[in-house]
C-alpha cells in the first residue's frame, strides 16, 4: 500500500468517527427536540432546519469515509457521486445561516459574544456588512446547491479525466 492510499485510509477513518460521533449527538438533539414538543414547547423553524442540517453533516462525513476505505483497499476507482453533496451541504449552510441572521435580527436572542461597537464608524461598517452578508449568502448557496445537482448532468470524457455538459 503506497503512502496516497493510507493516507486516505487515515482520512477515511477519521471522517467515520467525526460523523459517527456528530450523528450520536445530531440523535441526542433529536430526542431532546421531541421531548420538548411533547412537552408542549416546540422548537422553533431555524433550530429544526438547523437540526436537519447537523444531520445531513454527520451522514456526509461517514459517506466520505466509506468511500475512502473503498478507494484505499481497492485498485478499481470507484464511480463519482452523481450529486456533489458537499456542495449542496455548504450551500444549505449558507442560506442558513442568513436565516439565522434574519431571525436573530427580529427575535435578537441573548449572546454573551455579541459585539459592541466603540464608535460611529464601527457601527455602520458591522451594520452594512451584516446587511451585505444576509443580502449575498442566499444567492450564493442557490448556486452552490445548483452546481452541486448540476453535476449529475455531467459526462466523464475518456474515463476519468474531463467533464463536459451533456445537452
Amino acid at each position: 500500500m503506497n503512502a496516497k492510499r493510507l493516507v486516505v485510509q487515515l482520512l477515511g477513518t477519521l471522517a467515520l468517527l467525526c460523523g459517527g460521533l456528530l450523528g450520536i449527538l445530531a440523535l441526542r438533539n433529536t430526542f431532546f427536540m421531541l421531548k420538548s414538543t411533547i412537552l408542549g414547547n416546540p422548537p422553533g423553524i431555524v433550530a429544526r432546519m438547523g437540526q436537519a442540517w447537523f444531520s445531513g453533516f454527520a451522514a456526509y462525513l461517514i459517506s466520505l469515509g466509506i468511500r475512502g476505505f473503498r478507494w484505499a483497499d481497492s485498485e478499481v476507482k470507484s464511480k463519482a457521486a452523481a450529486v456533489k453533496w458537499g456542495r449542496v451541504l455548504l450551500g444549505s449552510f449558507l442560506i442558513l445561516s442568513a436565516a439565522v441572521n434574519v431571525s436573530n435580527h427580529f427575535h435578537p436572542a441573548p449572546n454573551r459574544f455579541e459585539f459592541k461597537p466603540s464608535n460611529q464608524t464601527e457601527a455602520a461598517a458591522m451594520k452594512m456588512t451584516q446587511i451585505v452578508l444576509t443580502l449575498l449568502m442566499p444567492p450564493l448557496g442557490v448556486l452552490l446547491i445548483a452546481s452541486g445537482i448540476r453535476a449529475r448532468s455531467k459526462k466523464l470524457v475518456n474515463g476519468d479525466q474531463t467533464s463536459q455538459v451533456v445537452p
